[in-house]
């Protein structure tokens, strides 16, 4: 039996992959095929759209363990670990 998604639900999935290709932009290094798109968009359907993007913002200005820049996308975990944070505490930076 096929569940046809509601329009809402397809909506939320299509701002999770939009996200998806914001961070696959936002860090040179990541690149996801098609099946690891739509299990990322899945992880990150529960955020809010606006936050979730503002926290692959805060990850990309953010330095790696290192120091340096990040590379690597951060995890779903990751980001939602950030929206998290951000909705506890406003960032410093305007």
């Amino acid at each position: 039996m096929t569940v046809t998604p509601t329009r809402e639900q397809a909506e939320r999935f299509a701002a999770a992959l939009e996200l998806v290709a914001l961070i696959e932009d936002s860090f040179p290094s990541s690149r996801f095929n098609d099946e690891e798109r739509k299990q990322y968009a899945k992880d990150v359907l529960h955020l809010d759209p606006l936050e979730a993007e503002a926290a692959v913002e805060v990850l990309k200005r953010s330095p790696g363990g290192d120091g340096r820049a990040r590379q690597f996308a951060p995890t779903a975990g990751e980001v939602g670990l950030e929206v998290a944070r951000l909705q506890l505490d406003a960032p410093d930076w305007g």
